[in-house]
């Protein structure tokens, strides 16, 4: 299957005090992760959704197209149909966030194995699919249906029957949306290097 890759990084980041995405974790910012595991991944091609100039000049020096987010207001759903448009002619779309730093790159690649015409593939369990989630082109018009700050998740409850999960780790799919959470998960990871 030609599958791409969309990374939605289009959000306000109401709850953090500063740009959320360009937040460094050690050394590299979070959306710094996201890209560099994205360009690991054999996918068709790799977009980055995005309203920010900063996150836009990022995306752009490894080598993503951009899809700019005039709109970020509507939502999360308004990202995922820029992204749908962007993509119509692909077999699939891996549809990632930004802001799951502790995502490893093999659980993105066990998706794309699983990929198929049929299936929803995305990590979790069948009482609870999380990002990043693949669709194929046949739910494609259910996508440029979806409104408000509700994702493509709701498309895969829908189809419970046709969703494919994808096992991980707990950590994982953690996304941080206070600065607080993330600095808590750091002096955590901090004192694990210390025993």
């Amino acid at each position: 299957m030609k599958n791409s890759l969309v990374i939605l990084a289009a959000g306000n980041s109401s709850r953090f005090p500063e740009h959320k995405l360009l937040y460094k974790i050690n050394t590299t910012c979070m959306l710094e992760i996201a890209l560099q595991k994205g360009k690991q991944l054999p996918v068709l091609k790799r977009y980055v959704v995005a309203q920010h100039e900063q996150v836009k000049k990022l995306a752009l020096s490894y080598g993503y197209e951009i899809i700019h987010n005039k709109h970020p207001e509507k939502g999360i759903s308004h990202s995922i149909v820029l992204g749908v448009n962007s993509c119509k002619k692909d077999d699939g779309i891996l549809f990632m966030v930004a802001d799951q730093p502790l995502l490893k790159e093999t659980t993105l690649q066990n998706i794309l194995e699983k990929a198929d015409e049929k299936h929803i593939v995305c990590v979790g369990n069948h009482d609870n699919f999380q990002n990043p989630m693949l669709f194929p082109k046949r739910y494609y018009e259910e996508l440029l249906q979806l409104q408000g700050d509700k994702g493509a998740k709701k498309i895969a409850y829908v189809h419970k029957e046709n969703v494919i999960c994808v096992p991980c780790e707990k950590d994982e799919v953690f996304d941080f949306d206070t600065k607080k959470e993330l600095q808590q998960f750091m002096m955590e990871d901090l004192n694990k290097d210390k025993c």
